[in-house]
């Protein structure tokens, strides 16, 4: 895009100022988008950065943070490791979508059709394979 811009402005900028406007006059983000946060972890983040507290209490503040993290972690650990015989199976609504879509408001408020996509995967462990027989998309 930088090219572009130069060619069709006949400007000589930079990639490093172009890239910096882009950034931050643009509003966009880039990188991987964060999902699935834990409610618990921005808690105590915003707690430990607040300029209200004193020292002795974002200390406490950050031990009570790392304690939840090992929890977490051990929380995580125990759930990949399943004993022999057993499955998990993980179940998400991954979406559910209004039928018909239109930008119409008197249809949007009196439409009733929901389209609902269900996700089943079914777990065996770290050595199981991970293919698309264990995968199940339900509409």
């Amino acid at each position: 895009m930088h090219r572009l811009f130069r060619a069709q402005n006949y400007v000589q900028l930079s990639f490093a100022l172009y890239f910096s406007v882009f950034k931050t006059d643009f509003n966009l983000g880039f990188g991987h988008p964060t999902t699935d946060i834990c409610l618990t972890c921005i808690a105590y983040k915003a707690k430990i950065r607040s300029p209200d507290i004193d020292d002795e209490q974002k200390r406490q503040e950050s031990a009570m943070f790392i304690l939840h993290r090992q929890q977490a972690r051990t929380f995580y650990t125990s759930l990949n490791s399943v004993s022999g015989g057993s499955v998990t199976v993980c179940l998400d609504i991954m979406e559910h979508l209004v039928l018909p879509k239109s930008p119409v408001g008197q249809s949007y408020y009196s439409r009733q059709l929901y389209l609902y996509v269900l996700g089943i995967v079914r777990y065996e462990g770290e050595s199981s394979t991970k293919g698309k027989e264990n995968v199940q998309l339900y509409v």
